[in-house]
């Protein structure tokens, strides 16, 4: 992953996966709750029971 995030600086892009990624790795630090990434989409299950869906898409 860290020889794709050089490639997206490299050419000032970046794509749906490796914001997830990037998403997925700064909530780890914020909650507690269990992350499960699917391409271009995020799940994020709460300990309290609350469950979300968080998907990126590319805007063109």
């Amino acid at each position: 992953m860290e020889e794709q995030k050089m490639k997206n600086v490299a050419n000032n892009s970046c794509d749906e996966q490796g914001i997830v990624w990037d998403i997925k790795y700064a909530m780890q630090d914020l909650y507690f709750a269990s992350f499960f990434e699917n391409g271009s989409e995020l799940k994020v299950l709460f300990d309290n029971g609350q469950v979300f869906k968080i998907a990126v898409k590319e805007c063109r």
